[in-house]
C-alpha cells in the first residue's frame, strides 16, 4: 500500500508534488490546532 503511494507521488510533477504537500501540512496543523483547543478547553473545564 505504501510503496504505491510512494510510486505514485514520486511520478507526480514537482508542482502537483508541492501542492499535496502543502494541503497535507494544512490539515494536519488544522487537526492539530482542533485537538489543542479540545484540550485547552478540558484543561479550563477542570480548574
Amino acid at each position: 500500500m505504501l510503496e504505491k503511494l510512494r510510486s505514485y507521488y514520486n511520478n507526480l510533477s514537482p508542482e502537483a508534488r508541492l501542492l499535496l504537500t502543502i494541503s497535507i501540512i494544512c490539515i494536519a496543523g488544522f487537526f492539530m490546532y482542533r485537538i489543542g483547543v479540545a484540550i485547552g478547553i478540558a484543561l479550563k473545564g477542570n480548574l
